[in-house]
């Protein structure tokens, strides 16, 4: 009965802290979510198309779409002009420039 007892409070402890802002919860574990910075929509693509433009072989990479997502200030992107660049790498560019920006910005309405 102790064991119940002692689960339930931790649970009632995480979702607490998780109250106040500032932490997600995976498994158990507390991990510090930093906030993000908000950008437009024209801001974001310019930062994201600056962004894989600097990978090797992705220099004339001429277009990208933002897409916005379901969750409030998500958003994914995709290439849509590759000019010279390889698909299999554009692709693998973008991925992780996408990767990087989700971390750093949401976009605004």
């Amino acid at each position: 009965m102790a064991d119940r007892q002692s689960i339930r409070h931790i649970g009632l402890e995480m979702k607490a802290a998780a109250d106040r802002g500032g932490l997600t919860f995976f498994g158990g574990c507390s991990m510090a979510k930093s906030a993000t910075v908000g950008l437009s929509y024209g801001a974001l693509r310019k930062e994201c198309l600056d962004a894989v433009r600097q990978w090797p072989g992705c220099e004339t990479i001429g277009g990208i779409q933002i897409l916005r997502d379901a969750i409030p200030g998500g958003f994914s992107v995709r290439v849509t002009l590759y000019g010279t660049a390889e698909k299999k790498i554009a692709d693998r560019a973008i991925s992780c420039v996408q990767r990087e920006k989700r971390r750093h910005f949401h976009l605004n309405d």
